[in-house]
């Protein structure tokens, strides 16, 4: 069961070679990779602030912390889409 876990984690080892065989800028590999870490790290805190405020009986503030951790995973994903952009101009 932990390997489905992460399997976003495997298929991010697997793009690599793709990337090199497909001679992709590898810039983006490591950009898109490192805000994909960074978005699950902070989905995972935002998992442990959601079970702490529904231990508390707080729905709406598990609500927000909720939105707040999808939207900051959007944000950062864009960002990093935009940074890989301004970085590699084939």
């Amino acid at each position: 069961m932990e390997i489905l876990r992460n399997i976003d984690l495997l298929v991010l080892l697997v793009a690599l070679p793709a990337f090199i065989l497909l001679d992709a800028p590898l810039v983006a590999w490591a950009v898109t990779g490192g805000a994909w870490i960074a978005g699950r790290i902070g989905m995972e805190a935002a998992a442990r602030k959601r079970r702490r405020a529904l231990a508390a009986a707080n729905r709406n503030a598990a609500l927000g912390v909720t939105a707040m951790a999808v939207m900051g995973r959007v944000w950062l994903l864009a960002l990093a889409i935009l940074l890989v952009g301004l970085l590699d101009e084939r």
